[in-house]
């Protein structure tokens, strides 16, 4: 019997006229482990993303789907309406072992944000399959608002976009035009890897994705009555830094009375229309306030900032010290504007 080990498989032969002995369980879960690694390093194959959907799906063994088959779109919506909220949690760091070990903690999207994360627009694909080989619906903040992003980051398989800096009800409609096909919108053909993770070449199908825009700046919050109006607007996301800063506060003023009163007019004005309310939240504490308030979307935690907390937490205790892990503003993880954490 020969065998041979590979990048990500086993091969065995056998010229005894006999066939081989059944794996070891141990042997088996490793080969699983070096498999779904082996995938979730964005190496390209012959068959590309429907290997790595489809292995998962098959001997590697599958997970319940929490959107129970539906569209993120669908799943948003109609969570919202019947007061469950979509929790998330926010990428910033562009590796993919990063990406699918948090996706594996089972949240329901992951947003790659390519406008202050650290991903190039080389690494979204082998990020995108990261995320859905870990289990979460992957999602994506485009650098801005313009349909040459918004279509880019759809065809590769993104369930769905957030639009920075939305300040107009016609930079909305451009935005939901880019994400729909004709004759609803204005989104050109060419899906080189949603047709393959979708597992569709229909147009109807593939445009069914969340258009969720980012209301961050004084021209969005006086404009915000037409953007919310926009039809096919899927959500209205909440970032704290931009918006505070808009309202002339330091970024993430959360408590202030200025910006609970604008987040409050936002989030009233979402429940008018229909459209989802979503808002980025620095820990669990901050997210549950937020769903027991009425947004649908939370994002709950930032991947670097969570990580760089959790190490200063661990290094204090070592060292004796009596600092709680809790960095501030100042030193760079309390708040996703500094450098490398993402600006909300």
């Amino acid at each position: 019997m020969d065998v041979t080990f590979g990048r990500g498989y086993v091969a065995v032969s056998c010229t005894c006229g006999r066939p081989p002995p059944p794996w070891p369980p141990a042997a088996v879960a490793a080969r699983r482990r070096r498999i779904a690694n082996f995938a979730a390093i964005g190496v390209q194959v012959l068959s590309g993303s429907r290997f790595v959907e489809r292995s998962r799906l098959s001997w590697l063994g599958t997970r319940p789907d929490p959107k129970g088959g539906r569209t993120v779109e669908e799943f948003l919506r109609e969570g919202w309406r019947q007061g469950r909220a979509a929790v998330g949690v926010w990428n910033t760091i562009g590796d993919t072992l990063v990406a699918e070990a948090v996706a594996a903690l089972r949240p329901d999207y992951v947003c790659i944000d390519m406008q202050h994360g650290s991903a190039s627009e080389a690494q979204l694909v082998p990020m995108l399959q990261a995320v859905t080989v870990g289990g979460a619906t992957p999602i994506v903040r485009v650098p801005e608002a313009n349909p040459a992003a918004i279509m880019k980051a759809l065809d590769a398989g993104a369930a769905g976009v957030i639009l920075p800096l939305v300040e107009t009800a016609e930079q909305a409609k451009r935005a939901v035009d880019a994400c729909r096909y004709p004759p609803a919108g204005r989104r050109s053909f060419g899906p080189f890897r949603a047709s393959i993770s979708a597992e569709t070449s229909d147009p109807r199908d593939l445009e069914k994705v969340a258009c969720i825009a980012m209301i961050e700046t004084r021209a969005g919050i006086d404009h915000l009555a037409e953007i919310v109006a926009t039809e096919g607007l899927t959500a209205i996301y909440l970032g704290p830094s931009d918006l505070s800063l808009a309202l002339g506060l330091p970024p993430g003023s959360i408590e202030a009375p200025e910006f609970i009163a604008t987040a409050e007019k936002i989030r009233s004005a979402c429940a008018e229309h229909g459209v989802v309310a979503g808002m980025h939240c620095y820990d669990g504490v901050t997210a549950r306030r937020a769903v027991e308030q009425g947004y649908g979307m939370v994002t709950v935690a930032i991947d670097l900032r969570s990580l760089r907390q959790a190490l200063a937490a661990e290094i204090a205790v070592a060292r004796g010290t009596n600092h709680a892990g809790r960095l501030s503003v100042a030193e760079g993880a309390g708040e996703p504007g500094e450098p490398g954490e993402g600006s909300l």
